[in-house]
């Protein structure tokens, strides 16, 4: 075999043509420093140089035309491409400078190009994108300050009926005894519960201090929603939880009366209420945030509910009157949204399959994703008892085919 036998058919993006020569550089890069009073330099190796070729190639028959449109349309499209060099093989390549392309009557049938292709290679530069989860929990944080500064200008005790005080302690009881219900709910350690209770006391027992500074009272309550994430100690079990507390004082009766001492009792329920709701909103983001998505159909569902009741909150704000919370809340839904379609959004579809008999779940891998070694997805998604009996006729959570958890 001649050394013209080894040569191959020359192409870029799949267009062919002629070579009738080429050049290569290559190397390293090299920055040559001098120093004063020194007579040797020092070349310090910056690494392998960028290979380039230059490329003498044609196109030629009767029908020259049409091959030199395509090979023009294939080195004037955008990105790289793959060059198939006659004598150094495959490479992807992208066109470094303007090709020249030259045709004349002494030449008819043929039209000249001069190549040049510098090696593609990868973008090396660090992908910039936003930190959605650190944005929600930023701005979660302000919704909360915004409550507790709405509870600070709207609630007040002094100098009403001691029925005001009185319906506003009976009040925060039941806040705390909501949240005590909704940390029974997540099943915590036994010691949750007496850690809690202290916490719990400890507010009611300075219950007259903290009306006369309403901004304090802000604060303790809120504290007090945040242990239901803490204690939750997983994020997707602090979410049911905190969304339960959303609802808080639905089933309350509104207070009825025009006197100043009623309205005053009114606004104290409203404001309760709202910083109830607002604090327990904030937190659910913030566990949302925490939560790793393990399919597409997990992500919306949360997406939707949390979404949801969150708007509701910002317009019962709107409602009261109160447009730093309303903005917020909208701030809080958007940030929300976005920071669950970042990373949930590609993640997998859950689709159900029953298997027709008791069979093991590496048999449904491979059968489902050509991959046995995803049974221990299936045995866990599933909760199935022993991996070598998956029931039959039970309808099983799967992802999508082609796409991993």
């Amino acid at each position: 075999m001649t050394w013209r036998d080894q040569l191959r058919p020359a192409s870029f993006r799949g267009v062919p043509f002629k070579v009738e020569g080429h050049s290569h550089q290559l190397g390293r890069r090299t920055e040559v420093h001098g120093y004063a009073l020194k007579d040797e330099p020092y070349a310090e190796d910056l690494g392998r140089a960028h290979r380039r070729w230059q490329v003498d190639a044609y196109v030629i028959g009767p029908d020259y035309m049409a091959a030199r449109d395509a090979l023009m349309k294939a080195l004037e499209a955008p990105g790289p491409g793959v060059l198939v060099h006659p004598w150094l093989g495959t490479h992807t390549v992208s066109v470094e400078t303007v090709a020249d392309m030259s045709e004349s009557t002494a030449e008819g049938g043929m039209a000249a190009f001069s190549l040049s292709f510098v090696e593609a290679g990868a973008n090396a530069a660090p992908a910039i994108s936003e930190d959605t989860a650190a944005t929600a929990v930023a701005v979660a944080g302000e919704v909360k300050t915004t409550a507790a500064a709405s509870l600070a200008a709207g609630f007040a005790t002094g100098g009403f009926p001691a029925f005001v005080g009185a319906s506003a302690a009976d009040l925060l009881g039941q806040a705390t005894a909501a949240v005590r219900t909704a940390i029974g709910g997540m099943a915590p350690a036994i010691g949750a519960f007496g850690d809690f209770d202290q916490l719990v006391g400890g507010v009611l027992g300075q219950v007259n201090g903290l009306f006369a500074a309403p901004a304090g009272l802000a604060g303790q309550v809120i504290g007090i929603i945040g242990r239901v994430r803490s204690l939750a100690g997983n994020p997707l079990i602090a979410l049911p939880a905190l969304r339960s507390l959303m609802g808080f004082g639905s089933s309350l009766a509104t207070v009825l009366g025009d006197t100043p001492s009623r309205g005053r009792q009114r606004a104290n329920q409203r404001a309760l209420v709202a910083l109830v709701r607002q604090a327990a909103a904030a937190e659910a983001v913030i566990a949302v945030s925490e939560i790793a998505f393990t399919s597409h159909d997990q992500a919306s569902e949360i997406r939707a509910d949390l979404s949801a009741a969150i708007d509701e909150l910002a317009l019962q704000a709107g409602d009261a009157g109160d447009d730093d919370a309303f903005r917020m809340l909208e701030d809080l839904r958007v940030v929300l949204e976005r920071d669950i379609d970042a990373r949930g959004g590609s993640l997998a579809r859950v689709f159900r399959y029953a298997p027709l008999q008791t069979e093991p779940a590496l048999v449904i891998a491979h059968r489902i994703y050509g991959d046995a070694g995803r049974e221990l997805e299936i045995v866990a998604r599933n909760a199935i008892a022993h991996p070598l009996f998956t029931p039959a006729a039970v309808a099983l959570e799967l992802l999508s085919p082609g796409e991993a958890a």
